[in-house]
């Protein structure tokens, strides 16, 4: 009787660990993409704050043209 119920504590155990492992794994994977929407924020960011740069750098030309 006493080897059933510590068969069936390791069962459970084993079960509790596999559940609190997969929990774990949603939690990294979350965390990535959390990682990975930020960085995309960032690019995207970067990206508008460049065309921006451009723009004005454009700008910058064409005023210099007509002052020469």
């Amino acid at each position: 009787m006493i080897k059933i119920c510590e068969i069936l504590l390791v069962q459970e155990s084993l079960k509790l660990g596999v559940v609190a492992n997969q929990k774990s794994g949603q939690q990294y994977k979350r965390e990535e993409n959390d990682k990975a929407k930020a960085c995309g924020q960032q690019n995207s960011l970067h990206n508008w704050l460049n065309r921006i740069h451009m723009i004005f750098s454009q700008i910058d030309k064409t005023l210099m043209s007509f002052m020469i």
